[in-house]
């Protein structure tokens, strides 16, 4: 019997070489451990760098040498990862093909960033300006959503520079632009452009704008459930707050931190809620089984 079996065995299919992963393998693991609770950025990188090899498109290529580049920035080799950024820009820059005029922008904003981190903000702001004058008209989805990137952080690059009142400018274009805009990812630079703007009036002396901007950011979002722009309504009352004490408003200023506070205590409320109906539960069960 063992005999036999053994004669039917096909020497072709067992030597036959097994197919080694592809370009969609690499890149999905590079993105599972960027974007895990826990990033793994060794591991990314080096997914990355075997997606990088398997592209079979200039979009593959480009994706893969982003990943790589995300990788290289958060391990701390800033230039390696702005040079990353760098040769997507360049390899896409006279295209027109959608796809690649996205990674060309995404890149922008990647370099953008990197070169912030680096404290190098006027090459910051001209990245940011590139992309802006390439892209600033554009349409597509996608590519609106890089452009109110390019303003909010440009905005940052300016007030990191101290030059706050170029970027309030900067933040009003961006609401000017993209104010009424519905899609989640423009409403979240919205926000976070809305409270960048109270800061700055605020670094002024300008109590009274600022005041009115964080109410802004509230009657936008204030009842928004989505947790980025719980965090930004969060911010905007407790420096809301800030610019109420300053003014001498009292009075005013614990009221909103009571409100700031307010869902902590609901919170707070609840879970003292469900250990009473627990425990009440619990010596409830212990009474039944104590009857004969």
């Amino acid at each position: 019997m063992l005999g036999g079996t053994a004669t039917i065995a096909n020497p072709a299919s067992a030597s036959a070489p097994v197919a080694s992963p592809d370009f969609g393998y690499w890149i999905s693991e590079a993105s599972k451990l960027l974007e895990a609770k826990a990033p793994n950025y060794d591991g990314a990188l080096f997914c990355a760098g075997k997606a990088v090899e398997a592209a079979g498109s200039d979009v593959e290529w480009a994706r893969a040498r982003n990943a790589d580049g995300i990788a290289q920035f958060h391990l701390g080799k800033l230039d390696v990862a702005i040079a990353a950024f760098t040769t997507i820009a360049e390899r896409f820059s006279g295209s027109i093909d959608a796809d690649r005029r996205y990674w060309h922008a995404r890149a922008l904003i990647n370099k953008g960033i990197a070169l912030g981190a680096l404290g190098r903000s006027e090459e910051a702001i001209a990245v940011y300006e590139d992309l802006l004058a390439r892209f600033g008209t554009a349409t597509e989805p996608a590519l609106r959503e890089q452009v109110a990137g390019a303003l909010r952080n440009k905005g940052v690059r300016l007030g990191a520079l101290g030059r706050s009142e170029e970027a309030i400018a900067v933040y009003d274009d961006l609401f000017a632009r993209f104010g009424t805009a519905t899609e989640p990812a423009l409403r979240e630079q919205i926000s976070v452009a809305l409270r960048n703007k109270g800061i700055a009036l605020g670094a002024f002396g300008r109590s009274e704008e600022a005041i009115a901007v964080y109410d802004d950011l509230l009657t936008r979002f204030g009842t928004a459930t989505e947790p980025a722009l719980r965090e930004q309504v969060a911010g905007a009352l407790r420096n809301k707050g800030i610019a109420l004490g300053a003014l001498g408003r009292s009075e005013e200023e614990v009221a909103v931190y009571d409100d700031l506070l307010a869902p902590l205590r609901h919170r707070h409320r609840a879970c003292t809620a469900r250990r009473g109906r627990r425990g009440a539960h619990q010596q409830g069960g212990r009474a039944r089984r104590a009857r004969p």
